[in-house]
Order: structure tokens, then sequence, then C-alpha cells
């Protein structure tokens, strides 16, 4: 049960102040019956309730990829565990919709007011962030870096990495659905292929000192969406959701900081720097 101590706010009359709790506390209860219900929908293989499963996120669930996920151990436990690769995927879903539905406070604040600068609607990256957390290590089923195949993307034969094959995955459950844009395709589709590049360019840092300047990051920003900032923004959100079952985050910190120094002041653009509190 949720309950709102009504005494700790003091409205005057403000009706303004009782609508935006009310759609707060209203987006909240959503996001809390939608999060239950994917877990539910899965683990009871029950028909999803259209009202509170969007119909892609039930169209990843209801894949075969998610079948062989649901049997694959997660890598960032042990195999004796018993936490499973789905497990990983749902509890980073559940953390994109904590982010976006925290109080408009601090770093959030920060993070959503730089956002905004960008002309980006936080709804849409919201959702498009929930289907990359769906399917971002989903591919881990067929990880096998001893093989090459062609790149889904770029068409260039490259190793089979986890995220080369989970952008495949998301190409076969999302590709024909016509309630997708291509716009919204592509920006999943890249966010998911690079999701994990910031890891190893933090390896790369720790054994060599080399930090990514400007265009190695105006790269990267310009895959998934070309306005300035923008597509960076998919990538450190998405990173603090995906601190499930990671116990060092200390690549994070490095990612925010270095985005922040070698690209986003370049721009003249802000983006706060979080601590350990900001994501637990």
């Amino acid at each position: 049960m949720v309950e709102v101590s009504w005494q700790a706010f003091n409205f005057h009359g403000n009706a303004g102040c009782v609508t935006h709790l009310y759609n707060t506390a209203l987006s909240s209860f959503n996001s809390l019956l939608s999060r239950q219900a994917l877990k539910l929908s899965w683990h009871l293989n029950l028909i999803p309730v259209a009202v509170l499963i969007p119909y892609h996120e039930d169209k990843i669930l209801q894949s075969n990829w998610w079948l062989r996920a649901s049997g694959c151990p997660d890598s960032h436990y042990s195999n004796n565990s018993n936490i499973m690769l789905v497990d990983h995927l749902l509890a980073v879903t559940e953390n994109i919709d904590a982010f976006f539905n925290r109080p408009f406070f601090g770093f959030h604040a920060e993070m959503l007011t730089a956002l905004n600068s960008m002309n980006v609607d936080r709804d849409i990256v919201q959702k498009e962030l929930k289907l990359v957390s769906l399917l971002h290590d989903i591919g881990k089923v067929e990880d096998d870096k001893m093989l090459y195949t062609i790149h889904p993307l770029d068409h260039e034969l490259v190793l089979k990495r986890h995220t080369v094959v989970s952008v495949r995955a998301a190409i076969e459950i999302l590709g024909t659905d016509k309630a997708l844009s291509s716009d919204e395709k592509s920006r999943i589709y890249w966010a998911i292929e690079q999701h994990d590049i910031s890891y190893g360019l933090y390896k790369q840092f720790l054994s060599t000192g080399y930090s990514p300047g400007f265009e190695t990051w105006k790269t990267l920003n310009d895959k998934i969406n070309t306005s300035d900032g923008a597509g960076l923004m998919y990538l450190l959100i998405f990173k603090l959701a995906d601190i499930h079952g990671h116990a060092n985050i200390g690549d994070v910190i490095w990612f925010y900081k270095t985005v922040q120094q070698n690209y986003f002041a370049s721009l003249g653009l802000y983006l706060p720097i979080p601590v350990e509190d900001d994501m637990r």
C-alpha cells in the first residue's frame, strides 16, 4: 500500500500544486503497475493487459529471444545464483522508470533540465530506453567472440559480440512494426549497439591513459541523435539504469566526467555528474 501524507504539503489554495502532485502520483502508480505486470506476464505466463503493458514491450516478452534468455544465467552473477538474464533486463527496465519518475530534485532535476534544453521529448526517451533495456543484453544467448558475423546496421564483418546480436534480435522483433517510426527504430538500435561502449573506452583509459576527445563523442552521439548532446543523453541515462549487477560504478562516473569535459563543455552544454547515491 502506498500512503501519501497530505499534511506534508502546504498548498495555500494553489490548484497547480495539487494538479502537479496528482499527476506525479498517477505517473508513479501507473509505472508501478506496468513493472509488476511485466514480471507477472513473464513469470506466470499470463496474457498481459494492454493498458498496463505497452504493445512493444509485450512483443519482446512474447518473443522467442525472451524465451531463450529466460534459460540463460545472468553473467553478472555466478551460475548458481538462479538469476537469469531476463531478471537483469527487467531490473534495468525498472531502473529506467525509476529515473524518470523520481522527484524533480537535485541530480535528476538537472539531468531532465539538460534533456529539455536539447528539445528532446522526455516521454519519448523514456519509452525508447525501456525498449533498449529489455533488449540490450538479450544477444548474450548467442554471444561468441570467436566467430564473425555481418553487422545488421552498417553491414560490416564484425566479431559476434552480444551487442551486435542484440541489435539483430531487436530488428527481428520490432523491425516490421509500423507503429514505430524509422527514426525511433534507428535510435533504439544504435543505443543497443553502443550501450556498452563507454565501458570499453574506460578500460582503454585505465590501461593507456587515453581519454576520447570531441570527435569520438560526437560520432557516438550522432549515431543515435544528431542534435548536440541528445544521442549521448540516451547512453548516459541508460548507464545509470544498467548498474544492476555492477558493484563498481567507476566507469559510469568516468563516462559522465569525460563527456562533460571533452564534449558537452565545448558545445556550451551542462551535464551534472552523479554520485553513487544518485544511482543506487
